[in-house]
C-alpha cells in the first residue's frame, strides 16, 4: 500500500456500514491502521499470555500428561471448525456486501451454532470412548467440551465486528479472557488440581471472552437469536463448498499431532505439542492481519477496485516480513526456547521445533492466498486443493510417523504446506491474474540473514542476542525501501492527521 494508495483510500473509504448522511467518514487506512494495531497489540498481548499458561501446563504436567493435554486439545479444535464449517467467513463476506444484513445474520447464526454445536460435542465426546486415547484425554474433553461451546458461540458474534472493522472490541475481550485464563491456570495448579484444573481454567477464560464479545457486538447490532430456516438454508447453500474446504484446511493444519496420538506414545505428542505450540503462537499475530484486511480484499475484488493489485502486493509483503523472525527464532535458538518454556524435560523437542520453523514462512502467505479465494467465490478450486493436501498429508504421516516419530510429522507438515502455498498461489495467479513480486522479498531474505547472524555471533546471554536480532531487524525492514516502510508512512501519516483533528 503506496502512500499515493494510501491518499486514494482516504478519498474514498465512505461512510462506515451503519452511519447515517450525515455521519463523519473515517477513512480505510485509519480504519484499517486502527484494527491493524490492535490486533498486532492483541497478538502479541495473547501470546505473551498463551506463552505463560503453556509453560505453567508443561512444567506442572510432563511430558505424557502435556501430550494428554495436546490430544485433547486437537479433538475439540476439530469440533469446533467443523461446527463452524467456515460459516464465520461466509457471514463475514456477506455483511462486507450488505451492511444491512448484519442484524438478521447474527441472530440466526447464534441459534444455529447452538444447536450445531451440542449435537458435535456430544459426537466428540463419544469419539474418545470408541479411539484407543488415554483416559488423561477422556477427562480433557468432557471438561474442554464447555469452553468449545462457548467459542462457536463467540464466533457466531464476531464477524459483525470484522465487517465493519470494530474487531478491536473483540481483541480486547480476548486478551481478558486469556489473562483470567492464566491467573486460574496458576491458581489451580498451586491447589494440586493437575490436568484437570488446567483445562478448567481454559473453560471459565473462554467464558469471560464470550461475554466481552457479547456486549461489544451489542454495540453495534442488536443480539436477537432466531430460529430463522429461510436465513439457515440460503447461507448453507451459498457456504456448502466454502465450509468443506475450510474444515478440510484446518484439519489438515492440525491432523498430523491427531496422528502421532494414535501411533505414537503419550510423551512423543507431548514433545511435538511444545514444538507446534511455538507454530501456533506465532500464526496469531497472522491471522490478525488478514483477519483484518479480509473484508478490504473481498470489497476491493467484488467492485473490481484498480488499488487490488497494490493491496495484495503490500499484503503479501508484510506477511513475509512478519514471518521471517519466528523462522529465525525458531532455527537459532530452539533448544533454549523449548528448556525456557517447558524445562529439560522437553529438550528432545527442538528438533521437531526446528524443523516446523520453516512452515511460519511457507503458511503466512498460503493464508492470504487462501482469503483471495474466498474473497473472489473461488470455493471449488479451494476445496480440490486443500482435499489433494490433507489427503497427501495423511498419507505420508501414516507412512512415516510409525518409524520415525514426531520428526517426520514435522517434515510432512513443511513438505505439504509447501504444497499448498504452491497450488494457492498458481491458483490465485490463474483466477485473479495476481503473481506477487519477489524483488522485496530478497531483502527481507536479507535481513534475516543478518539477523541470524546477529544472534549467532554476538556474545553474552541468548536472550539478550536474541533480542537484538530482532531489533536490528526491525530496524532494517522499516528503514530499507519496500512495503513495510510504505505502509508504516501511510499509517503514522493517517494517526498524526487523526489526532490533528480531535
Amino acid at each position: 500500500m503506496s502512500s499515493a494508495n494510501a491518499s486514494d483510500l482516504d478519498e474514498n473509504a465512505g461512510r462506515q456500514p451503519g452511519r447515517g448522511p450525515g455521519a463523519p467518514r473515517r477513512s480505510l487506512v485509519t480504519a484499517l491502521a486502527t484494527n491493524s494495531g490492535s490486533q498486532l497489540a492483541g497478538s502479541v498481548a495473547t501470546v505473551v499470555f498463551g506463552w505463560l499458561v503453556f509453560v505453567a501446563a508443561t512444567r506442572a504436567l510432563g511430558p505424557s500428561v502435556y501430550g494428554e493435554l495436546a490430544t485433547a486439545n486437537v479433538m475439540l479444535f476439530f469440533v469446533v471448525q467443523i461446527v463452524d464449517a467456515g460459516l464465520s467467513t461466509a457471514i463475514v463476506r456477506d455483511i462486507a456486501r450488505e451492511p444491512e444484513s448484519a442484524e438478521r445474520a447474527v441472530g440466526a447464526s447464534v441459534a444455529l451454532r447452538v444447536v450445531v454445536s451440542l449435537c458435535f460435542l456430544a459426537v466428540g465426546l463419544a469419539a474418545t470412548f470408541v479411539l484407543p486415547l488415554a483416559g488423561g484425554v477422556r477427562l480433557a474433553v468432557a471438561i474442554g467440551s464447555l469452553g468449545a461451546f462457548f467459542t462457536a458461540v463467540n464466533l457466531s458474534l464476531l464477524p459483525v465486528l470484522q465487517a465493519r472493522l470494530r474487531i478491536h472490541w473483540s481483541v480486547a475481550a480476548t486478551v481478558v479472557g486469556r489473562a483470567v485464563t492464566l491467573g486460574l491456570t496458576l491458581a489451580f495448579i498451586a491447589l494440586g488440581f493437575g490436568l484437570a484444573g488446567v483445562v478448567w481454567a481454559s473453560v471459565l477464560g473462554l467464558g469471560v471472552t464470550l461475554a466481552g464479545t457479547y456486549l461489544a457486538v451489542r454495540r453495534v447490532v442488536r443480539v436477537r437469536p432466531r430460529i430463522d430456516r429461510a436465513y439457515w438454508l440460503r447461507l448453507l447453500r451459498a457456504s456448502i463448498v466454502l465450509s468443506a474446504a475450510v474444515v478440510i484446511g484446518l484439519i489438515y493444519f492440525r491432523i498430523d499431532l491427531f496422528l502421532l496420538a494414535l501411533l505414537r506414545p503419550s510423551r512423543e505428542v507431548g514433545l511435538y505439542g511444545v514444538a507446534y505450540k511455538f507454530v501456533e503462537l506465532s500464526t496469531l499475530v497472522n491471522t490478525a492481519f488478514v483477519a483484518t484486511f479480509f473484508p478490504t480484499i473481498t470489497r476491493f475484488l467484488q467492485t473490481r477496485d484498480p488499488r487490488t493489485r497494490s493491496f495484495l502486493q503490500s499484503s503479501f509483503d508484510v506477511t513475509l516480513a512478519a514471518a521471517l523472525p519466528a523462522v529465525v527464532v525458531g532455527i537459532t535458538v530452539a533448544p533454549q526456547l523449548v528448556v525456557l518454556a517447558a524445562g529439560s524435560k522437553f529438550e528432545a523437542g527442538a528438533g521437531a521445533l526446528q524443523l516446523l520453523a520453516p512452515y511460519l514462512l511457507l503458511t503466512f502467505p498460503s493464508s492470504l492466498f487462501l482469503y483471495v479465494l474466498i474473497a473472489s467465490g473461488r470455493e471449488k478450486l479451494l476445496l480440490e486443493i486443500v482435499t489433494a493436501v490433507l489427503v497427501l498429508n495423511v498419507v505420508l504421516n501414516l507412512v512415516f510417523i510409525p518409524s520415525y516419530g514426531y520428526k517426520a510429522a514435522a517434515v510432512t507438515s513443511v513438505a505439504s504446506e509447501l504444497c499448498v502455498l504452491l497450488a494457492l498461489g498458481y491458483a490465485v495467479r490463474r483466477t485473479n491474474g495476481f503473481r506477487p513480486h519477489l524483488g522485496y522479498t530478497a531483502l527481507l531474505l536479507v535481513v534475516a540473514g543478518v539477523m541470524a547472524a546477529v544472534i549467532l555471533v554476538v556474545p553474552g546471554p541468548w536472550p539478550l542476542a536474541t533480542l537484538l536480532g530482532l531489533v536490528v531487524y526491525a530496524g532494517l525492514v522499516l528503514a530499507l525501501p519496500g512495503s513495510v516502510r510504505r505502509i508504516g508512512g501511510s499509517l503514522w501519516s493517517s494517526a498524526r492527521a487523526s489526532l490533528a483533528t480531535r
